[in-house]
């Protein structure tokens, strides 16, 4: 009866220009909502209500900002990247003396910096750069939404039925993203070089391969966390890790997560965990 309902709000921003920014408060309850309902009302788990929910949600985010881009002249991405050069601008004092006293940056460099960051923010590269990982982005905002969704479901809210559905640790994706995975990176070498003759097949490619990459990281986490269970291992002791690696080095951080990539991938053939159709275990 709500799914109706739910639907209906969500498209206002489609047709409405005053909301076009809002395009997440309306399209958030609808697909969070009814992925979530169906997720455990049948007792599937994480690996059906992440990909599903944000992989939606990703489509719709993307399909709002070419409507309105396309028919209402409102460029979601350059009204957000001019706001953010505005906002920035406005703190220079305060981004200078942070990176003065934190990063010990002289003044005169300091200026240097704020004045490069500026400009390549204003670059229609940088700009163009943002509109082709537009639909990664929306993924991204939604994997979070959803992962936090989940979480606060299984622990608070819904703890009675989240004892039927498999969490993190049993999070395996459908065989078929492989092919997925694959031709998005077909696609990227065939149209790298040739990405403005090819503008759609190449934004398909790219997106593509990010957000398969980003869900066979959560599949190698949700890996590693249940070797940590089945030894004991404390689960807190995972994000903690990720996060110091983070701190370390961001370059390393990328390195893990291509890793992870690889790992998250390889379950295919090698199903680390040897789930079973039937495997339901919430222990943490």
């Amino acid at each position: 009866m709500i799914a109706p309902v739910l639907l209906s709000v969500a498209c206002i921003p489609f047709f409405i220009t005053g909301f076009t920014g809002d395009i997440t408060v309306f399209i958030s309850p609808a697909v969070f909502g009814i992925t979530g309902g169906y997720c455990f009302r049948n007792k599937l788990g994480l690996d059906f209500f992440l990909p599903v929910s944000a992989i939606a949600f990703a489509l719709l985010f993307t399909g709002n900002y070419l409507f309105q881009k396309n028919f209402h002249g409102f460029d979601m991405v350059k009204v957000s990247m001019e706001e953010s050069v505005a906002l920035l601008e406005a703190s220079r004092p305060a981004f200078e003396r942070f990176l003065v006293r934190v990063l010990q940056i002289s003044e005169e460099n300091a200026g240097s910096v704020f004045n490069d960051l500026t400009a390549s923010m204003k670059d229609s590269k940088w700009l163009q750069m943002s509109r082709d990982m537009m639909p990664f982005s929306a993924f991204l905002l939604a994997a979070g939404i959803a992962g936090t969704s989940f979480l606060f479901m299984t622990k608070f809210t819904m703890k009675k039925a989240a004892s039927l559905v498999k969490p993190l640790q049993f999070f395996r994706l459908n065989d078929y993203f492989i092919f997925a995975l694959i031709a998005g990176i077909a696609g990227l070498l065939l149209f790298y070089d040739r990405h403005e003759n090819f503008p759609v097949l190449y934004v398909i490619a790219l997106n593509t391969v990010l957000i398969v990459a980003a869900l066979y990281i959560v599949q190698a986490i949700g890996i590693v966390k249940f070797y940590f269970i089945s030894r004991k291992i404390p689960v807190y002791v995972l994000p903690l890790l990720l996060v110091i690696l983070t701190l370390i080095s961001p370059g390393l951080m990328v390195f893990f997560m291509i890793l992870f990539t690889g790992l998250g991938s390889l379950d295919l053939w090698a199903d680390f965990r040897k789930l079973r159709p039937d495997t339901m275990n919430n222990k943490e």
